[in-house]
C-alpha cells in the first residue's frame, strides 16, 4: 500500500491522499526569489519549504497572488510545522501538504488541532446569518 499525503484544507477539511506525482501542478522551490517568478499555466502550484526556518515560501504565495493575480490553487508542501498552518492560510495558501514522515513526527491530534482554530477564526457571521469566510468578505464573493 502507497504511504498517503494528508491534505489540510483551509477550510478545516484533512484528507488522506495517494502520493503521487501529476502535471497538473508546477512546483516552485521554496528559495526562488519571489522576483524572479513568472505567470503560471498551471491548475495548481506547489511552494515546497526545504527548512522550517527560512520562511520565503510564505513571500512567494503573496507575490504569486498578488503580482500574478494567479487565481487557483496553491498548496505548501515540506518543512511545514502545525503551528505554521494558521499563518500558511492567513497569507494565502489553499492547502497543506503533509508528507508521511512529518505527519508520524507531530501526530495526527498535533494536525487536527493546528486546522481547527484556523477553521473557527476564518469565517465570520453575515446579515443573512450564513458563513462567509474572511478572504470571500474582503474580496466580495
Amino acid at each position: 500500500m502507497a504511504e498517503q499525503v494528508h491534505v489540510l484544507y483551509r477550510d478545516g477539511r484533512i484528507e488522506a491522499q495517494d502520493a503521487k506525482t501529476t502535471d497538473s501542478y508546477q512546483e516552485v522551490d521554496g528559495e526562488t526569489d519571489p522576483k524572479e517568478l513568472t505567470p503560471f499555466d498551471a491548475i495548481s502550484i506547489v511552494v515546497r519549504f526545504n527548512s522550517i526556518a527560512d520562511g520565503r515560501g510564505f513571500s512567494q504565495v503573496k507575490t504569486i497572488r498578488r503580482d500574478l493575480a494567479y487565481q487557483g490553487n496553491i498548496y505548501a508542501s515540506g518543512d511545514i510545522n502545525p503551528d505554521q498552518l494558521s499563518y500558511a492560510f492567513q497569507v494565502g495558501f489553499d492547502a497543506v501538504l503533509v508528507s508521511p514522515e512529518r505527519w508520524r513526527e507531530y501526530g495526527e491530534s498535533s494536525w487536527r488541532s493546528a486546522v481547527s482554530p484556523v477553521v473557527k477564526l476564518s469565517y465570520s457571521q453575515t446579515k443573512s446569518e450564513s458563513l462567509q469566510s474572511i478572504w470571500q468578505k474582503r474580496h466580495a464573493t
